[in-house]
């Protein structure tokens, strides 16, 4: 079935914009996990890293279909997703920041280390509590160590301008 029909489809069997979009929005996930998926299977380099040192992982972290994190995962070997960029940042402080509540329960699930620190020693418990994602960091634990984290990270230390 071409994309088109497909999205036609979708159009015609769901009610209100909002839930055609989403779901549009997750099979065009799904389509590209395919395509990945097809790939990999052809030989491509899964942890290859762009400028900024991040690898696909990283950015199929942000999305909110866990499929492709499957595959990766699947593909990536042991310590894949616990993959550093250029700021050390992990998949799961990628996934914090687009707080992508399925993305972290699955990285979590997978062996992430969730006391990795970035170049500014924030775990990603400490990026959610930072960002307000007060549902991911009680999901990730573990973000009232004031002591290990650097006073102007901490909320509690922040100072107010």
């Amino acid at each position: 079935m071409s994309p088109a029909l497909l999205r036609l489809k979708f159009t015609t069997s769901l009610t209100g914009p909002s839930k055609v979009y989403r779901n549009w929005i997750l099979y065009e996930y799904d389509y590209f996990t395919f395509l990945v998926e097809f790939y990999i299977e052809q030989g491509m380099e899964i942890s290859l890293t762009d400028l900024h040192g991040s690898s696909l992982i990283h950015y199929a972290s942000q999305i909110p279909s866990p499929n492709l994190l499957n595959v990766l995962v699947k593909h990536g070997g042991e310590g894949f997703v616990n993959q550093v960029d250029i700021h050390r940042s992990t998949p799961l402080h990628y996934a914090v920041f687009a707080n992508n509540f399925n993305g972290i329960q699955f990285l979590l699930e997978n062996g992430c280390n969730k006391d990795m620190r970035d170049c500014k020693g924030r775990t990603a418990a400490n990026l959610a509590k930072i960002l307000g994602y007060a549902d991911t960091a009680q999901l990730i634990g573990g973000c009232d160590d004031e002591e290990k984290t650097p006073p102007f990270v901490h909320p509690k230390n922040a100072k107010k301008l």
